[in-house]
């Protein structure tokens, strides 16, 4: 089994890798343990804010897949995003920061279900999300859920 510094580092190299978004440059893990992470985003003003200064629907959206997927990753699964619903609880700026939380909620030989959900650090729920992911491979070195 692994240990808490390695499953981070396992998660974050598989989000550097292959879940890089340009528009989370600065996405820190806080936590990951097995089917659970944390992550800290910095919302930069350009694209992610609209002219309002809330933040942009689509960019709640990509974080909870994002955090989703890292999830998934921290139980040992490498997924693919097949269906995700998203609410938008509120929208207004966040400082500069969100916080995203993501469990996995069910994990089988094909599928995986996770809940995300985006807080700004004042703890102000920004989104909910429930997604259903198809299993594309595992990561051995990581204990399931």
């Amino acid at each position: 089994m692994k240990d808490k510094q390695s499953i981070d580092a396992e998660v974050l190299d598989y989000y550097e890798k292959e879940l890089s978004d340009a528009v989370f440059s600065g996405l820190k893990i806080i936590r990951a343990d097995s089917g659970f992470v944390e992550v800290n985003v910095k919302i930069k003003d350009e694209g992610n804010v609209d002219a309002r200064g809330k933040v942009k629907t689509k960019v709640l959206t990509t974080l909870c897949d994002i955090a989703s997927r890292l999830a998934g990753a921290s139980a040992g699964v490498r997924a693919e995003t097949i269906s995700i619903t998203v609410n938008i609880q509120g929208n207004e700026a966040t400082g500069g920061n969100a916080i995203a939380l993501a469990e996995v909620k069910h994990r089988g030989r094909t599928t995986v279900v996770a809940a995300a959900e985006i807080k700004t650090s004042a703890g102000r729920i920004l989104a909910t999300s429930l997604s259903t992911m198809r299993v594309e491979g595992f990561f051995d070195e990581i204990t399931e859920k």
